[in-house]
């Protein structure tokens, strides 16, 4: 599971210079058991809920960024930017988890989330050849 957004219809969060309620319910779909969440970063509701923050305590690992696992703790994998880590599935499927620079919002917006992360990063799920990583490295500029 990606970012997860679990609260209910009618939540309200207070981000600094800003106010969100959440206006619809999350879709109501059973998945099965969530073994591991990717998690882009801790600091918003609006990507990380309650109901979220209480899901990942149950998983075997939440993937994210350095400062966001020394935060949450427990089952928490910090990556910095380009860090790779593999998972091993139960039929012996590897999947390589790479974290990625990114920019939460358009350039400029840091005075309106002052929490955003030093270097935040999201996660790509697959392998990562040194042309992709060039031309995402040229991409992102901060």
């Amino acid at each position: 599971m990606t970012d997860p957004t679990l609260d209910p219809a009618g939540s309200i969060y207070h981000i600094p210079n800003l106010t969100v309620e959440k206006t619809l319910d999350p879709a109501r779909v059973d998945i099965g058991k969530i073994d591991i969440v990717l998690l882009s970063h801790d600091q918003h509701y609006d990507n990380f809920d309650n109901a979220g923050r209480l899901l990942v305590k149950k998983v075997a690992k939440t993937y994210t960024t350095l400062s966001g696992a020394e935060r949450l703790k427990g089952g928490s994998v910090g990556l910095a930017p380009w860090q790779s880590d593999t998972v091993v599935i139960p039929d012996g499927t590897e999947i390589i988890i790479t974290a990625t620079p990114a920019r939460h919002g358009p350039a400029g917006i840091k005075w309106l989330f002052p929490m955003q992360p030093s270097s935040p990063c999201m996660m790509k799920v697959g392998s990562i050849t040194p042309r992709m990583k060039k031309i995402l490295k040229s991409l992102t500029r901060f």
